[in-house]
């Protein structure tokens, strides 16, 4: 938008310039233009991120502008130009960051593990720009003018931030003391999940840069000296927006508040380490010109006098020339016209004929569609009836633990349930999640529930549809085996689906 805005500024100029060229009165050998425009569109920040998928964002620019023209046709242009770009970062994985100090416990290193969830960073630029482009212009009709730009912008970043708004993310911690237990939901020390609103300024960036610009449109005058364009605007950035990588992760602890997280964006991360500007979109521009210098074009003399009777005659011969012209040209516009309908006629027959063929197609895949899926259905109902009486899936977990772990047995069974959900809408499961005795109860009907919904988050990536999961907790009711064993209690940690 920068470079677009700086390109917009000198077109504009280079339009006024042009249009003015062409007027009757003083404004025809107007060469000195100023101006101002605005405009925007896809002002946005390619980039390559490690872990995120990136969106493209938009952007305004608007600014002053110069322009001067040597002769009818070339001309040089100047400008001030404030543009904006933007692009959005969309993660959706877990990092770990391991060997790390936590402020709660100085003495104890850790693991912190960051799952992120749709999260949503959109990163914004404000950029002061000086734009210098050659210019070329030509005239289209008495009213109107051809005006377009090529050349650079110099770059010069004033302001940046981040704004994250969407989705969370959640913070885990695993302690070499605590072997491989994670912790999590523990706010107090910074391990629970965080969403709303995260915003931060940008500070790893170029100081300045360069851009090519690129801008082509048409200047009408509005009166005397004063003119309106309005065109189209390109521009690329060449120069890596932001500094050298960095380290740092997205997300970490505060160093001195564990409640608290310190937000570090996608350009001041170890995320990406290039980022360039992509400008395009639309402009307007309102300019004043004036003539400066003694170049201006002479009047034409007079015409000598001429005879009148030579007159006559040649207006009488060039009006008879002018009606026989006219007459050759509606016979053959009317030719045109009659061909031109036999075709359209044709046209649309073959349309016609088309669209009843296609149509007629289209309704014998929809039957053939329509007979294959009732089979499929079918099947798939019988499947899952024989899998109510057949199959009832247990999966085990570790102590104070809800990762899913499976067997192939087991694993098997899961799928068949998944498929069978996926070809029968109608088909609904309960998964029932349970605990051993040891800890307390609020405590065992939590992890309970957690074993279910991991089960549950499971068969939903394998195709099962979630709102005919339903997940409850027993925590250390109903056990299968002797809670006093290290056995029995693995076998009691457990998560089990049934149909409904």
């Amino acid at each position: 938008m920068n470079s677009k805005h700086i390109i917009s500024i000198i077109a504009a100029a280079a339009l006024a310039t042009s249009v003015g060229a062409q007027q009757p009165d003083d404004s025809s050998n107007d060469n000195n233009f100023v101006g101002v425009n605005l405009g925007g569109g896809l002002n946005t920040l390619t980039y390559d991120a490690a872990n995120a998928d990136r969106k493209a964002g938009g952007g305004i620019e608007t600014g002053l502008f110069y322009g001067y023209f040597f002769n009818d046709k070339y001309g040089l242009g100047v400008g001030l130009q404030y543009s904006s770009v933007s692009a959005s970062a969309i993660y959706n994985y877990t990092e770990s960051t391991a060997g790390l100090i936590h402020p709660s416990n100085p003495n104890q290193r850790y693991t912190l593990s960051t799952k992120y969830n749709d999260w949503k960073e959109r990163q914004r630029m404000s950029i002061l720009s000086i734009p210098v482009e050659f210019l070329y212009r030509r005239p289209i009709n008495d009213k109107w003018s051809f005006v377009g730009g090529a050349g650079l912008s110099l770059d010069m970043h004033v302001g940046g931030s981040y704004k994250a708004k969407e989705g969370n993310y959640t913070l885990s911690g695993t302690f070499s003391s605590l072997g491989t237990y994670v912790v999590s939901d523990v706010p107090e020390h910074g391990f629970t999940t965080f969403d709303g609103t995260y915003d931060a300024k940008i500070d790893n960036r170029t100081k300045v840069g360069s851009s090519f610009i690129l801008d082509a449109g048409a200047r009408t005058e509005l009166k005397a000296h004063w003119g309106l364009y309005m065109g189209l605007y390109f521009g690329v950035g060449f120069t890596n927006l932001i500094d050298e990588s960095k380290t740092t992760p997205v997300v970490v602890i505060n160093e001195s508040d564990p409640t608290k997280v310190d937000y570090h964006g996608t350009f001041d991360s170890h995320e990406t380490d290039k980022a360039h500007m992509v400008r395009f979109g639309v402009k307007v521009a309102v300019d004043f010109g004036w003539f400066k210098n003694n170049n201006r074009v002479a009047k034409p003399a007079p015409a000598p006098a001429v005879d009148k009777d030579a007159e006559r005659l040649a207006a009488e011969k060039a009006a008879a020339e002018r009606a026989a012209k006219e007459k050759a040209e509606a016979e053959r516009l009317a030719k045109e016209k009659a061909e031109a309908e036999r075709l359209a006629k044709e046209k649309a027959e073959a349309e016609r004929l088309a669209k009843e063929k296609a149509e007629a197609e289209r309704l014998a895949k929809e039957k053939a569609a329509q007979e294959q899926t009732k089979v499929v259905a079918e099947q798939a109902k019988a499947e899952a009836e024989k899998l109510l009486n057949d199959i009832n899936a247990t999966v085990y977990f570790g102590s104070a633990g809800a990762d899913i772990t499976l067997d192939a047995e087991t694993d098997a069974a899961i799928q068949a349930i998944c498929k069978a959900m996926k070809a029968d809408k109608s088909l609904k499961v309960i998964i029932t999640g349970f605990t051993d005795n040891t800890g307390s109860l609020e405590i065992n009907m939590k992890y309970g529930l957690k074993r279910a919904e991991a089960l549950r988050d499971y068969m939903v990536r394998q195709g099962a549809p979630i709102e005919n999961i339903e997940c409850e907790s027993k925590g250390p009711n109903n056990p299968i085996a002797d809670n006093s064993t290290a056995e029995g209690r693995a076998k009691n940690r457990r998560a089990s689906v049934n149909f409904k």
